[in-house]
């Protein structure tokens, strides 16, 4: 495969509607209405398990590369200086937020699932991704520029 760089989500995914390109790793958010519109096939999953708002694209791993996995996430973070009671209301408002009907509805329709963890559940989780990627980018020698 080539790489092709863009600048965003919006021209790589009018070039592969377009047939410009092949194949393109989207997110589930991105990618969902186009699939949905029939305009483009979903191959395959890269988490753990199966997408809720597409059960019926497999996973990398149910496709034959057993152990890949690769989440991209979001995380709501504060300056390293800010006191921790307010770490711990931002968290405890962030999750009472996340389990609202509505707001779980929204984010299962653009194809997310919110995931209400502890500042140090976070923390550790993007330590591991780090560790995991790093070893990634050593293993295969990548360059950026």
């Amino acid at each position: 495969m080539l790489h092709v760089p863009y600048k965003g989500n919006a021209p790589a995914m009018a070039d592969l509607i377009a047939g410009q390109t092949q194949v393109y790793f989207s997110n589930i958010p991105s990618a969902l209405g186009v699939v949905r519109g029939g305009k483009i096939k979903a191959l395959t999953m890269a988490s753990r398990k199966r997408s809720q708002a597409m059960p019926e694209v497999p996973t990398v791993a149910e496709s034959g590369l057993p152990g890949y996995e690769a989440n991209g996430f979001w995380a709501l973070l504060a300056p390293v200086a800010t006191p921790a009671d307010v770490v711990s209301r931002l968290n405890r408002e962030s999750i009472r937020v996340l389990a609202l009907p509505d707001v779980k509805e929204r984010l299962a329709a653009q194809g997310s699932e919110a995931v209400a963890n502890t500042p140090e559940k976070a923390a550790d989780y993007m330590k591991a991704e780090i560790k995991k990627w790093s070893k990634v980018v050593r293993d295969l020698g990548l360059r950026v520029g």
